[in-house]
């Protein structure tokens, strides 16, 4: 059983608190979603869980152990992030930048093996990138790129996967598949997924927590967190929240004030 506890995180850039107090726990096959407006602090804190960042005060566990006493390569080997920003300028092979993530695994002077690469390989089927295996990085679109990316993460076979916006550059249909994805890979690891969209994270995340301003205003199960006052109070926007018809989930819908009733 894989547990990352977090612990009263506190984050600052200078002298700007970014993140106040954070503190959340995690189990295997736990899916955790981080909604908030832009600049609330959900990237910062992929971040910091990640180990890119370290607080100025707070702790994070990981089976028990302090991620940030832990080696760069060791906690690569527990712990995979993809992020936003995704630039990539050599021109290297889609499969060899999803073999890149078998680096963690590997001693100094090993080559990978046709252990590596047949991870490499259900990775890239997994994501649907098999078919771009010879492609140059370079030459791909921006929701290609992304769906690489997210295969060269789950090439490190990581305990705790952190994702920044996975489905921003996608499409639709890029968007239901990755989302379908992330709960397939749910039962053997930590997913915590920062989201903008918020039917999808109601429709995919096991639990949200909402930040506004880099502190907690709200955290549980989709009906406890997705009211229509928390969405007025962080948003600033009224909108209608409902159970889907046909899903079940929590839907949100934005309401312009041309339909506000007077």
């Amino acid at each position: 059983m894989v547990m990352l506890k977090i612990d009263s995180i506190d984050f600052y850039y200078g002298t700007k608190k970014v993140l106040e107090k954070i503190s959340f726990d995690a189990d295997d096959g736990d899916i955790i979603g981080i909604i908030g407006p832009n600049g609330s602090g959900k990237t910062t804190m992929l971040r910091v869980i990640s180990a890119i960042q370290k607080p100025r005060s707070g702790s994070i566990f990981l089976d028990g152990t302090d991620i940030f006493k832990l080696k760069q390569k060791e906690l690569a080997r527990k712990l995979a992030m993809v992020s936003q920003d995704n630039n990539i300028s050599f021109d290297f092979s889609v499969f060899e930048v999803v073999l890149m993530g078998r680096t963690p695994h590997l001693g100094r002077f090993d080559y990978e093996d046709e252990h590596d690469f047949e991870i490499v390989r259900h990775a890239m089927e997994l994501t649907g990138t098999s078919y771009l295996k010879d492609r140059s990085i370079t030459e791909l679109s921006g929701g290609e790129k992304q769906r690489v990316i997210m295969a060269r993460a789950l090439a490190q076979k990581p305990e705790v996967l952190l994702l920044d916006e996975p489905t921003s550059h996608l499409d639709l249909s890029y968007q239901l598949e990755i989302m379908e994805l992330v709960k397939k890979l749910a039962p053997d690891m930590i997913i915590i997924i920062a989201i903008h969209d918020l039917n999808l994270a109601a429709r995919y995340c096991d639990r949200i927590v909402l930040i506004d301003d880099g502190k907690i205003v709200s955290i549980g199960k989709m009906e406890e967190v997705m009211t229509r006052e928390n969405i007025k109070q962080v948003f600033k926007v009224d909108a209608l929240v409902e159970r889907h018809p046909i899903t079940n989930f929590c839907h949100v819908v934005p309401i312009g004030n041309e339909f506000k009733k007077e």
